[in-house]
């Protein structure tokens, strides 16, 4: 990674939710720790015990923040407004 930045290839940062989990998984667009959005990245994280069951559409819902062609469906944007990567505790 050192190596990396030097070249000026990647750069490190720790997004808002590096050190705590809120019980709800991570979903959609990456952002970096001062709030612009990685337009190359996605997260799709903390899923919780039915990860490996609910896997598959958290990856389908986290892409689909990047594609704005695919339809969103109520469920859909709801479910993406409490995953949002950049989301703080209240």
């Amino acid at each position: 990674m050192d190596i990396l930045e030097q070249k000026e290839i990647a750069k490190r940062w720790a997004g808002v939710r590096a050190v705590v989990f809120d019980g709800f998984p991570t979903l959609g667009t990456a952002y970096t720790a001062d709030g612009t959005k990685i337009d190359n990245a996605i997260i799709t994280t903390h899923l919780g015990s039915g990860g490996v069951s609910f896997g598959p559409a958290a990856v389908a819902v986290s892409c689909s923040t990047r594609d704005k062609d695919t339809p969103k469906t109520p469920f859909m944007e709801t479910v993406s407004a409490f995953a949002k990567s950049n989301r703080v505790a209240e």
